[in-house]
């Protein structure tokens, strides 16, 4: 996704799939993961009205994430992404998963930030 679309790691752990057309091949992008104290991780909007924005999908992505949705199960949050609960991936844990895809494909490791927005207490 992040290598396709140039969305931010925490974009894409907040994308839900009301904001994916898979019909137009476009995401709308509104928000972004962040960790609050008081409430763990949740979705915020995103900090300015540049980072709200359309991405136009490849083809061949539309279609990924076309087989990805229909194979996806018990997803009360709707998200495209979920963890195998159902929740928000911690950005530790996607960061884990994609260095270990990365040796298991013989391919180098190319840095990956994730920015999780940290806030303070509601």
């Amino acid at each position: 996704m992040a290598l396709f679309t140039g969305m931010r790691g925490g974009e894409i752990l907040a994308l839900r799939w009301n904001n994916v057309d898979l019909e137009k091949g476009v995401i709308h992008v509104a928000e972004a993961l962040a960790r609050t104290k008081a409430h763990g991780l949740k979705p915020k909007e995103v900090k300015t009205t540049h980072s709200e924005r359309a991405i136009f999908l490849s083809p061949s992505l539309t279609e990924a994430l076309t087989i990805h949705k229909q194979h996806q199960t018990d997803n009360p949050l709707d998200l495209v992404f979920p963890s195998k609960k159902g929740t928000y991936i911690e950005s530790r844990n996607l960061l884990r998963m994609y260095k270990s895809l990365t040796e298991k494909a013989d391919v180098p490791y190319i840095l990956f930030i994730i920015f999780v927005i940290h806030t303070q207490p509601c």
